[in-house]
């Protein structure tokens, strides 16, 4: 193995082109190569988080916030857990970020489409119709704060470990009025968190309730 000395993702040593940014080592005038500022990357040290334990410390820390204002803790589960991983997963794969997918379809959709049996719902009176409800949250972190680049060649990650992901995804949503109050809401009985870890280093979650 070797690194890449672009990005410092580590390359087989039978291949010259990274498969993480697709930089070509033979580009690169082999006696110059080992003297290159900053090859010497630290992106090996990158963290694997456990996802399912990620997933139960940002529900963990939901339930803190509606303790604090005696709200009912939610409960955890896991078919909604695994619609909420599916919809991080397409954000990541088809790269984008919303509550409605590019097919338009919106978080009761999706949970319709899964079968799931919702709990919730409420009379819309400019629609003149009863809809289901499946509140959403959607937060996209990183495995690493900042990078210190050395002539356009990432050297040394500032990583972060898994309670710092959890706390700034759910400070995050405590800090945005319409998220919080998904986050606060009584309607909710029950909910499901679903984490997504791209190749380029991306946590897209997304948090369901019911």
């Amino acid at each position: 193995m070797k690194f890449c000395p672009r990005c410092g993702n580590f390359i087989n040593h039978k291949y010259a082109i990274c498969p993480k940014c697709n930089f070509d080592s033979r580009k690169i005038p082999r006696k110059n190569f080992r003297n290159i500022s900053g090859s010497k990357s630290n992106y090996h040290l990158r963290p694997t988080i456990d996802i399912p334990k990620l997933e139960l410390r940002i529900h963990d820390l939901t339930n803190i916030e509606r303790q604090k204002l005696n709200l009912s803790p939610l409960s955890y589960n896991t078919e909604i857990r695994n619609i909420a991983w599916w919809h991080s997963k397409d954000m990541s794969v088809r790269n984008f970020f919303a509550h409605e997918n590019p097919d338009g379809k919106t978080p009761a959709d999706r949970a319709s489409s899964a079968n799931f049996d919702m709990d919730n719902r409420i009379w819309y009176k400019k629609l003149d119709s009863i809809q289901w409800q499946f509140g959403e949250n959607i937060y996209q972190a990183n495995l690493y704060d900042s990078v210190y680049v050395i002539d356009n060649i990432p050297t040394d990650y500032h990583w972060n470990d898994l309670e710092k992901i959890a706390k700034v995804t759910v400070d995050g949503w405590m800090n945005s009025k319409e998220h919080r109050d998904n986050i606060v809401s009584p309607l909710w009985k029950k909910e499901g968190i679903g984490v997504y870890i791209s190749n380029d280093d991306k946590v897209f979650i997304t948090q369901n309730f019911n």
